[in-house]
């Protein structure tokens, strides 16, 4: 979430609330849970029965087998603030946490767990990168009676169910992706595979009719633009701008007035790859927008699908980031790009992959828009419930309509 709320240390700077309202401070709110065992990138790995967060809004360094460090279920949730980017997580299943995760409850009998989540989002926003925990401990939030408090968290709440829901759909489609490309294209179990031999090739073995074809050749490569990031507002003015943090969520909610040429458009579907520190590889679903320096757009040619592109380009990206090194932050050039071959099959056989991978991609596309709009939906009733602007009655109201 982009959300932000307004920020108060101090209860007679706060607006005033409705009556039987009051200010607490996040801190005063919630109790600290311990962490457990703590993971990183290193100690943990590629799949497994316990994720392990990071400081981003919706990803995981890694999975383990070993005791969660947080039991956090349906019935007790647990809200997690990252230290160092402000990114909060409401997690109802169990987790374990990279260092600099603040895993969270509401008080009993002064704060339900899920209104705390909604009333502190947004409240303290990155401005460094530094610590943000101690600002975020003094934050004031509004707290209303106790079954105020659950009955916005269950109007808010629905939206989310909605686009958890959309979110597991998504992470099926991926896997259904990532599992036929390995199937067809490195374990070469294609259909009729039986009867055609795998030959030779300068790039690594491939089934007969099959060929290794650079990355230049399968997609058309575009870097970002050099914009001044002095313009760069949250105020919708101009035209969105995709910079490298904005890669994993495939969004941004960063403006810029500057114009600039068709090349660095960046448009729903295509992929794009971060080129300093960790090299993420992402479907852009954020809507039209201007590439940025440092971001580089592929887009497949010769009537190719996107899915394939991305299956194809993600471990080879991945090798890179495994084994460049830099003095501080890694960083991916064309140089490196222009060494990525990717396997090509046979017409008949790419031809029926894309037959896949089309509709797939289409409807990927689709489940993360329609989660933008039910975000948007949300970050618009989110702020005037929780500062009892909207009155509860009509938003329940509202949402019955809308059902």
């Amino acid at each position: 979430m982009s959300l932000t709320q307004p920020f108060y240390l101090e209860a007679d700077e706060a607006p005033k609330l409705p009556h039987g309202w009051k200010y607490l401070a996040t801190e005063d709110a919630t109790e600290k849970l311990k962490p457990g065992k703590l993971f990183d990138k290193k100690s943990s790995q590629a799949s497994g029965r316990v994720p392990v967060l990071s400081q981003g809004q919706t990803d995981f360094v890694g999975y383990h087998d070993e005791e969660p460090g947080v039991q956090a279920t349906q019935g007790r949730p647990v809200v997690t603030f990252a230290n160092h980017t402000c990114a909060m997580r409401f997690m109802t299943s169990p987790f374990s946490c990279i260092q600099n995760i603040f895993p969270k409850v509401g008080k009993p009998g002064i704060i339900d767990t899920r209104y705390f989540f909604y009333a502190a989002l947004g409240r303290v926003s990155l401005s460094d990168y530094k610590g943000h925990h101690p600002l975020f401990r003094q934050a004031l939030i509004p707290v209303p009676p106790l079954e105020t408090q659950q009955r916005i968290a269950a109007i808010l709440g629905t939206y989310d169910d909605l686009i958890e829901v959309n979110r597991r759909r998504i992470a099926a489609l991926e896997e259904m992706a990532r599992r036929l490309f390995e199937e067809w294209f490195v374990r070469f179990r294609f259909p009729g595979h039986e009867d055609v031999p795998i030959v030779g090739a300068p790039d690594g073995p491939l089934p007969e009719g099959w060929e290794w074809v650079n990355l230049y050749d399968a997609a058309e490569v575009g870097f970002g633009f050099a914009f001044k990031s002095k313009a760069f507002s949250t105020e919708p003015v101009g035209a969105r701008v995709v910079r490298i943090r904005d890669v994993q969520e495939g969004r941004t909610s960063t403006w810029t007035p500057e114009e600039f040429a068709d090349r660095y458009c960046v448009r729903n579907g295509d992929i794009l790859v971060g080129m300093d520190g960790n090299f993420h590889t992402n479907v852009w679903v954020g809507g039209d927008a201007a590439l940025n320096q440092r971001v580089t757009r592929l887009r497949p040619t010769l009537a190719r699908s996107s899915g394939w592109l991305l299956q194809a380009v993600k471990p080879k990206i991945k090798f890179f980031e495994d084994t460049i090194s830099g003095t501080t932050v890694a960083h991916l050039g064309a140089k490196h790009l222009k060494t990525i071959y990717l396997p090509v099959a046979d017409d008949e056989t790419q031809r029926q992959a894309d037959a896949f991978f089309s509709p797939v991609d289409e409807e990927l596309v689709n489940l993360h828009v329609a989660n933008e709009k039910l975000a948007a939906s949300r970050d618009l009733l989110l702020p005037r419930l929780i500062s009892g602007q909207l009155s509860v009655e009509i938003a329940e109201r509202e949402l019955e309509d809308a059902a």
